[in-house]
């Protein structure tokens, strides 16, 4: 490792945003500490030419790669192949960071060490309004264990989502991980990592700016009906990875990992029942569940609609799909985002 960060851009068909993200990182006084590995996943746009003009220019900061397409989570898993860097970050092409913030973030990662940094992180919607996350000041600029943090927070799918995380890079190279290939796999990659992970930091720095008004998100609805059997499978390789790693961890952290899971297998549940026509589908994934891990597949009969009506547990035992019979129609707002994994 002889840079202190490797940031990894993938970039597929994003020619209309692709400079603002790479002209957010240009630090010419950080190149010797810094390499930024872009991965073009076969866009069929401009975006070569862009990564070609930044890798022309300042060939000491930026790094690319070409490769044919296959998805966000193969551009993942090349990249730790190739980081040089002590510390890792995913920056996605159509977001960017805060400049200013970056140098900062740079002076963390030389003096701080943790297998996480975590940082804050800015929405921005299409109307142009803000929306700054930033962590509590009370946690912030100090060291956690991974166990004190989810003790105090136990909330991490929500303190810990992709834009956030800096992991150590050594943490991703020296253990296996199943991420999957295409959507969601960026799910894979929070969750995963942290079995290993024993010391984090979180800083007061708001570096992220995550685009929230581009059309055809993963996280939008049309995003979850188009993609949805990328997004089951994300949640079977959850299922499969924690049974896997369950019995060598604590209490705190296998009741966080199990809630996280489960909060993901409920959102398949919910969304087959209520989009309909997926009767086999759910039939086998119902029996994955069963198959693979009991204890979740017990715990998801106390899931609840309407606060009072197990619906997981009903379609089991009578098959009756209680979103059919109410006539509760898919609402946008629970099927956007993570609305659904409360």
């Amino acid at each position: 490792m002889n840079k202190i960060l490797t940031i990894t851009i993938p970039v597929y068909n994003m020619e209309r945003y692709l400079d603002r993200c790479l002209s957010s990182l240009f630090l010419p006084e950080c190149e010797n500490n810094i390499e930024i590995l872009i991965i073009n996943d076969g866009s069929l746009d401009a975006s070569q030419d862009i990564i070609d003009l930044y890798t022309l220019q300042y060939p000491k900061l930026f790094r690319a790669i070409h490769k044919e397409n296959e998805g966000w989570g193969s551009c993942i898993k090349l990249a730790i192949g190739e980081a040089k860097g002590r510390y890792f970050k995913v920056l996605d092409s159509d977001d960017w960071f805060n400049s200013a913030a970056f140098r900062e973030f740079i002076d963390v990662l030389e003096k701080k060490d943790a297998d996480i940094i975590g940082t804050g992180m800015t929405e921005v919607y299409a109307d142009k309004t803000y929306l700054c996350k930033n962590y509590p000041d009370e946690i912030c600029n100090r060291y956690w264990t991974l166990e004190e943090y989810l003790r105090k927070k136990n909330n991490l799918q929500h303190d810990f989502p992709l834009s956030r995380l800096t992991y150590k890079t050594n943490i991703l190279k020296e253990n296996k991980f199943t991420i999957g290939d295409k959507y969601y796999s960026d799910i894979d990659f929070n969750l995963q990592p942290l079995v290993f992970v024993k010391k984090i930091y979180i800083s007061s720095l708001n570096l992220y700016y995550y685009d929230r008004g581009i059309e055809g998100q993963s996280t939008s609805k049309k995003g979850y009906i188009n993609h949805f059997d990328d997004y089951k499978e994300m949640t079977c390789r959850c299922v499969r990875f924690f049974s896997k790693y369950k019995k060598c961890l604590n209490e705190t952290l296998r009741d966080f990992f199990e809630s996280y899971i489960i909060s993901h297998c409920v959102f398949v549940y919910k969304f087959y029942l209520k989009q309909g026509g997926g009767e086999l589908n759910i039939l086998e994934f119902d029996n994955f569940i069963k198959l693979s891990d009991l204890n979740i597949y017990n715990k998801l009969n106390g899931k609840k609609i309407i606060s009072i009506i197990p619906f997981i547990f009903i379609w089991r035992k009578t098959g009756i799909n209680v979103y059919k019979l109410l006539k509760l129609s898919p609402q946008p707002s629970l099927l956007y985002g993570y609305a659904l994994l409360a």
